[in-house]
This record gives structure tokens, sequence and C-alpha cells, in this order.
């Protein structure tokens, strides 16, 4: 005979953790559970099915629940069916049920005083840590910074300095820009300049002749009658 008894269990307390001594010595914690499904009618309407269930943690499971849980905490928990019948004092029929004994669990968020939920302040970090999470703006603890100091501006109607030149260095945070400084003077790169060449004389070229002399036909050459 093939026998399987396994229940998987995803939800949020709909009451705060009840302890209470067994006979036999060991602790129970009960507790309750609501899970949510969200289902669609045949109209096309969205709905929201809830199924509640009763659930018991024996030892330290049920120690974990009743120390770190409150109505409204997720929780994870894996177990197993359980069928249970008793007699009703008042009325004295038998009454029947079926709950959950809780085998595993697993806290997802902590407690609701820790996110916030029920009026608390919202507290990250595991089972009663110190690190507190802020809300936007604020600093963490160990992560203060000393802000940067504000940089002085200049009074109104002041002139601001102007930027310094290609080649300079710039001034010095808190001294007054010179007013007389000139511009720096281009200077030619260190060396001696090369001394001048005369061009080479072409071969074949005749020597030039002297001023007032001519060249006649025949190779003579004749001097100009000059006025004195």
């Amino acid at each position: 005979m093939a026998n399987f008894n396994k229940v998987f269990l995803m939800g949020n307390l709909t009451r705060d953790p009840e302890s209470r001594q067994l006979p036999s010595g060991s602790t129970v914690c009960n507790f309750g559970m609501a899970i949510n499904r969200n289902i669609t009618l045949a109209s096309g309407e969205q709905r929201e099915d809830t199924c509640y269930v009763d659930l018991a943690a024996f030892g330290r499971s049920g120690e974990v629940i009743q120390q770190y849980c409150r109505k409204g905490s997720p929780l994870f928990v894996e177990g197993r069916l359980r069928f249970e019948q008793w007699d009703d004092q008042e009325s004295g029929k038998k009454r029947s049920r079926l709950s959950v004994v809780v085998e595993r669990q697993q806290l997802l968020g902590g407690s609701p005083a820790q996110q916030g939920g029920y009026g608390g302040q919202q507290q990250q970090g595991g089972y009663g840590g110190q690190q507190q999470q802020g809300g936007y703006g604020t600093q963490q603890q160990g992560a203060y910074a000393r802000p940067a100091a504000a940089r002085p501006q200049a009074a109104y109607g002041q002139a601001q300095p102007a930027p310094p030149a290609y080649g300079q260095a710039p001034p010095v945070y808190g001294q007054q820009p010179s007013a007389s400084a000139a511009p720096p003077v281009y200077s030619p790169p260190a060396g001696n300049m090369p001394a001048f060449q005369p061009l080479p004389e072409q071969p074949g070229n005749a020597p030039a002749q002297d001023a007032g002399q001519s060249q006649v036909e025949g190779g003579d050459s004749v001097v100009d009658d000059l006025p004195f």
C-alpha cells in the first residue's frame, strides 16, 4: 500500500502563536495561517479565495515560531496532515478537523514589528540584529560621512577671476589673482640657426658683365661715352 502525506504552505499568520505545555513535558505552539489564491469566475471576474489552516509546531520549531512570528507574519512551512477528533463539552457532540503538524519552517521577512506593518519601525537584520534600515535620505549606522564644506560664493558685483592662460599653473585656492600678470611670451626653442649658404653656380652660365659695357658682334667691347 502506497502512502504519502506531505504539505507545503506559504501564507500569513491569522493570529499570534500560542504555546502550552503538554503532560509529556514537551511544548506545542498552535497558530493559524491564511493562504490566498486568485481565481477567475466563469463571468471573467477576478476573485481572491482564502484558505484558513490550523497548524501545530512542537519542540524547537514551536519555540522559533513563538519568538519571531506575530499576526500577519509571512511564513513557509513543510509538514503533514493530521486528523483530530474530540468531544465538545458544550454540545456533547464529537467534533473533528484537519490540521497540519509543522516539520520544518522558514521565516520570510521577519516579524510585523520589524517590517513596520503594525506601527513598528522597519528594521533589517535577522533574529534581533542591531542594524536598522532608515527611510529615504537617512544614513545607516556606521556609514556616517562628514558633509563636504560649501565652496564660498563670490558676492554680487565682484569680478570673477579670469581663467589661467595656456601653460600657466592654476591659481591656488584662497589667493587673489594678480592683475598685472602678463601673458607668457613665446620663445623659440634653444639651438643655433643654420648659417646661410649660397647656391652653387650652374655650369654653362656666363659670368655677369660689368655695367656700362655691351657685347658687340666680333667679341670687341665698346665703352659707351658717358657725359661728365
